[in-house]
């Protein structure tokens, strides 16, 4: 449901100040402990970039999308490069007529895979397009109507055989300010283990990369894509499960009532719900309500696992 918002240019959340390179530095940390040793991932990030008006998790989503396609595109590996920099609104004039603000911050995305001909570069935003055979193909769809909520353009150019670039552009706060300088994410170690996680996340990418982050630190994942089926597989499998993990903006079933209906089966499982924005009063009553931790999104595989190991370990002293 919240994919189709998105689709139809709704947001649930303000947007406020983003510091651009710092989403980027993110998901590149992200992107490196989930992506397969094959693919090289660069950043060339401008060091005085401002900030933009947005929502951090939304431009997040945009990225990360991009970075899956650039990922389907080089089955053998390959490279992915992230680049920001500062362009005028002038200079974005003759291809995006409506460019109006005075500066935009350009995020090139580029892969060096297998590209696109112009056929599919005409039809990539459509809904429901896919080139992958399967599946709805919102992903670059949802992701455009996100760009034009934030007042961005997007531009894509690709040669079959030698890769695609998209390149975003928003306008920038015009204050002359940087944004506030973000240092490198300390490398934390967190501790694996073998129990089974209840994963439920409607939201395919968010959900492959968060199993995989698990999978790869020992974990067993059962995992689920609307809050009715989490409820369903936790009857199932309640004696094996040790932690459940769920978002909070969901269809059928949202967290908070999948929270009610788990904890009304086993009053005792550790139960962690993952949202972006949550109204402060929201986030007071299901805390009161005995929600054991509130995981920020967009995930950040060292809060995942730190956040399961915590929550399990809890449960045993």
């Amino acid at each position: 449901m919240k994919q189709l918002h998105a689709l139809a240019g709704k947001t649930d959340t303000p947007h406020l100040p983003v510091d651009v390179n710092g989403v980027l530095l993110d998901l590149v940390e992200l992107l490196e402990a989930t992506f397969p040793k094959t693919i090289v991932i660069t950043m060339e990030l401008s060091p005085s970039l401002p900030s933009i008006i947005g929502d951090a998790g939304e431009l997040h989503q945009v990225l990360l999308n991009l970075s899956l396609n650039a990922l389907d595109a080089l089955p053998s590996g390959g490279t992915i490069a992230f680049a920001t920099s500062v362009v005028t609104g002038e200079s974005l004039m003759p291809r995006f007529p409506k460019a109006a603000a005075r500066r935009y911050a350009a995020i090139a995305v580029k892969d060096n895979g297998a590209g696109m001909d112009n056929a599919t570069q005409q039809r990539i935003f459509d809904p429901f397009f896919t080139t992958k055979g399967q599946g709805m193909g919102l992903g670059l769809t949802i992701s455009n109507s996100i760009i034009g909520t934030h007042d961005g353009f997007v531009d894509v150019s690709s040669t079959p055989g030698a890769g695609s670039v998209f390149d975003l552009y928003f306008p920038l706060i015009e204050d002359d300010r940087p944004a506030v300088p973000r240092r490198d994410p300390e490398k934390i170690v967190v501790r694996g283990g073998t129990e089974t996680i209840l994963f439920i996340e409607d939201d395919d990418s968010i959900r492959e990369i968060a199993v995989t982050a698990l999978s790869e630190q020992g974990y067993a994942v059962i995992t689920a894509s609307n809050g009715w089926e989490g409820v369903e597989l936790f009857r199932r499998h309640q004696t094996e499960i040790a932690l459940v993990v769920s978002d909070f903006g969901m269809p059928v079933f949202d967290g908070e009532e999948v929270y009610t209906q788990i904890r009304q089966i086993d009053p005792t499982i550790p139960f962690a719900l993952a949202t972006g924005y949550v109204e402060p009063e929201k986030r007071l009553k299901l805390s009161a309500r005995g929600v054991d931790v509130l995981i920020s999104k967009p995930y950040k595989p060292k809060d995942l696992l730190a956040a399961a190991r915590e929550l399990i370990d809890r449960k045993h002293r």
